[in-house]
């Protein structure tokens, strides 16, 4: 027997918390979300999402116990910036059986018809600039932070239920002790014009270099597919996780001509810590976290940013991104970084790409969304 529910009170809410633990807790490669984490990206009072957006969570169940999960989603800031009646889902998770992933994704299009929408795409969790995509190629690699796994037969079950590819979004992983020459040229031309200096961020002055970044981020992606800007209340959300593992020297702002141009942001990667914590943060797990970031001492991170202002793409778009690029080399020698991943970058975004696959090879790993008409 299969039912599904709404995530409603502690219940249904530790089920909903449960299902990647049924589905997931095979896989040496799955790294468990912390638990406190996972209920502040439901809470309205957390999510930023939430101030213009609506959504539902529903766990499956076969024979009564939990087996896939599923949210729906009005997101009003996409309605409005591209008018288009689509609708989001998110969170798809499910044991490897087409009748609960039927029963799952036919609760989320009902939700959203009854919403007047038109087309359902996903996963987001609960927006583009959160969580995006479902792993569909690099099953091998662990995740990394802030960033989702999943089943082999995730996707082919998404597409038993008719759902489509509807664009790609790629993860590179690079070894900054393996630095491309060609990176370092077009670095130096930047360098060589005279016009670029680069700087760190000035962490007592967090919350105001956030906002720069942000700003910075909005312009520079705002050609991209799906593109949404990132609110001043979701930055600072967004500024407000990351804070305790921020340091200046994982920040970096180029300013051309002195005005602040471009930008790239780092992060050590926390999930080579919370993997054995089998997401519980207490009683003891916070002071593991804890010291790890005191201790500073990283094998892997990953560049969640980075971008230039569209004035400055035509001139020196290769340039001083791949000047940016540099600083993680000169930060890899106070580590023994194995790896940085640069996720993610969207299949359509071709500059990007190139500079990517410069710096990296071929993409680690490949997320894609899904939709379909409803």
């Amino acid at each position: 027997m299969i039912e599904i529910k709404p995530v409603c009170g502690k219940r249904s809410t530790r089920d909903w918390l449960s299902v990647p633990i049924v589905t997931l807790a095979h896989d040496p490669n799955w790294v468990q979300p912390l638990n406190i984490a996972e209920m502040e990206r439901l809470s309205p009072k957390h999510n930023p999402f939430f101030a213009n957006g609506e959504a539902v969570m529903y766990v499956g169940y076969k024979d009564g116990k939990p087996a896939g999960r599923i949210s729906a989603q009005v997101n009003r800031s996409h309605l409005e910036r591209y008018q288009d009646g689509t609708g989001h889902f998110g969170f798809f998770d499910c044991i490897n059986d087409a009748e609960v992933a039927a029963a799952l994704t036919g609760a989320a299009r009902v939700w959203l018809k009854e919403r007047k929408l038109s087309r359902m795409v996903g996963p987001f969790g609960f927006d583009i600039n959160q969580d995006a995509g479902l792993l569909v190629s690099g099953f091998e690699h662990r995740p990394a932070v802030m960033t989702s796994h999943a089943n082999v037969w995730t996707g082919a079950l998404l597409e038993r239920c008719g759902l489509e590819k509807v664009v790609d979004l790629y993860a590179y992983r690079m070894s900054p002790h393996n630095m491309p020459p060609q990176i370092t040229r077009l670095a130096g031309l930047a360098k060589a014009s005279g016009r670029v200096k680069v700087r760190n961020i000035d962490t007592s002055r967090f919350y105001e270099e956030a906002a720069l970044l942000f700003d910075i981020f909005n312009d520079a992606w705002s050609d991209n597919w799906g593109y949404l800007p990132i609110s001043e209340k979701a930055g600072r959300a967004l500024a407000a996780e990351v804070r305790p593992v921020m340091r200046s020297k994982f920040g970096w702002i180029a300013e051309i001509d002195g005005k602040p141009a471009a930008m790239m942001v780092l992060l050590p990667d926390v999930n080579e810590v919370i993997g054995p914590f089998r997401g519980r943060l207490f009683p003891f797990n916070w002071l593991k976290l804890g010291t790890a970031i005191l201790r500073d001492d990283w094998r892997t991170a990953r560049v969640i940013m980075l971008g230039i202002r569209k004035e400055h793409r035509a001139t020196f778009g290769a340039s001083v991104l791949s000047m940016m690029v540099t600083n993680i080399m000169e930060l890899s020698r106070q580590y023994d970084i194995d790896w940085v991943e640069f996720s993610w970058v969207v299949e359509t975004n071709r500059q990007m790409m190139a500079l990517a696959e410069l710096a990296a090879g071929k993409p680690a790993k490949t997320y894609r969304l899904y939709g379909c008409e409803l």
